[in-house]
């Protein structure tokens, strides 16, 4: 039996638009399952952000929000809950600094309405459209949202550097934020801020010690620089052929693209479907 973790974006599902989950995608994952194998996704979106096509294909669970959760047949047996109070203050560092960030959870994520715009703030109007039903606008003197991780941008006119952040999250209140929080950075001015502890690496070794499974039996495949985390912890590492040149060297294999079949196709070169 082998643990199988599958990115979302540009893996599962094409980009850009028009958006799509091959057949050839689907019929993989069912061959997989057919064959004893356990399959996941192991994404940096939270569950919140993980639409109705493709929660309907037959995955045993989810690795969602870099790690911070994790669902198995159905069931939660891991979820990363920040305070109320370092969530607030957080909030209030965030606003000060100037940057326009979004609040990412569970159960819901978190747009800020007002005048900042950056990429993160056009994502927001194409994002929007995925799963509708979470997403919560709020003022930014709003509190009380409850989030995981959140996603930030220095880009937005008048944001004040990083490091100025870093370094005054770590003073509020003398909470230790830059202890608290990974600080990712995603190029491009955009960060992602994730609770220590929490990678999409520790989400599979959680769900490998549930199944007392090797790392010699785990296998990823993505496509991204953020897929990193998982592609070399696993024993097994595949890049789509429409994937990151930076990652392409670093996998074990590279598949076709995802519009010639490559995650089935794969499978396939392993013998595992």
């Amino acid at each position: 039996m082998k643990l199988i973790f599958f990115d979302i974006d540009g893996t599962i599902i094409t980009e850009p638009e028009p958006r799509y989950i091959p057949e050839s995608t689907k019929r993989a994952i069912t061959e997989l399952k057919a064959n004893g194998h356990l399959v996941y996704v192991n994404s940096g979106r939270t569950m919140s952000e993980i639409e109705k096509r493709i929660r309907v294909v037959p995955f045993d669970g989810w690795v969602c929000g870099c790690g911070t959760y994790i669902e198995d047949q159905g069931e939660e047996i891991y979820h990363s809950k920040l305070s109320p109070e370092v969530r607030d203050e957080f909030v209030t560092a965030l606003n000060e600094a100037k940057v326009d960030y979004v609040l990412e959870g569970k159960d819901d994520i978190y747009y800020f309405d007002d005048e900042y715009r950056s990429l993160i703030g056009d994502f927001r109007k194409s994002h929007t459209g995925l799963v509708k039903e979470n997403v919560r606008i709020f003022k930014r003197e709003d509190r009380g949202m409850n989030y995981d991780k959140v996603c930030l941008s220095v880009r937005t006119p008048g944001a004040k550097p990083i490091e100025f952040l870093k370094d005054y999250v770590s003073k509020v209140e003398e909470k230790k934020y830059s202890e608290i929080f990974e600080f990712i950075d995603r190029g491009e001015g955009f960060y992602e801020l994730v609770p220590m502890g929490n990678s999409k690496a520790e989400g599979i070794r959680k769900l490998m010690k549930k199944y007392n499974v090797p790392v010699e039996d785990t296998i990823s495949i993505g496509d991204s620089t953020n897929d990193l985390p998982m592609l070399t912890f696993t024993g097994l590492s595949i890049c789509m052929g429409n994937g990151s040149e930076k990652v392409k060297p670093q996998v074990d294999y590279v598949t076709d693209s995802i519009e010639k079949d490559g995650l089935y196709n794969a499978f396939k070169h392993y013998d595992l479907i």
